[in-house]
């Protein structure tokens, strides 16, 4: 899903999921080239933000050039990419912040019992 950033902050619309902030001009051609690549990637949240009328949050978050891309995963920033990329080449992006996410989060929850079935001691 697509969404431009108009009336709202960045920080109303960033979700819990993996977002993709980019950060493009209407005159700048790799940044017209990666909103191609962006229109193949289903299932992803991306927010476009035209760094003309948005000169402001492009200052605050360190824009200089553009196109960039930042991604975001439970409303923080985890990484960001400057320059054209192409569809192969931010999926696999994506694709390790969800893995970590579950991997951490199965981790953390074996962890948990492991400590739980202890009677609450790390014996570490």
């Amino acid at each position: 899903m697509i969404e431009y950033l108009s009336g709202q902050t960045l920080e109303e619309v960033l979700t819990e999921e993996i977002t993709l902030v980019d950060y493009f001009a209407n005159w700048c051609g790799p940044c017209k080239m990666i909103g191609m690549e962006l229109e193949e990637l289903t299932n992803t949240h991306i927010i476009k933000v035209d760094v003309d009328t948005h000169e402001e949050l492009a200052k605050t978050h360190g824009v200089m050039s553009i196109p960039t891309i930042e991604i975001y995963k439970n409303k923080k920033l985890v990484k960001t990419i400057i320059g054209y990329k192409t569809k192969d080449e931010l999926e696999p992006q994506m694709v390790i912040f969800s893995f970590l996410k579950y991997y951490l989060h199965s981790y953390l929850a074996r962890g948990i019992i492991l400590i739980a079935l202890k009677g609450g001691k790390n014996s570490d």
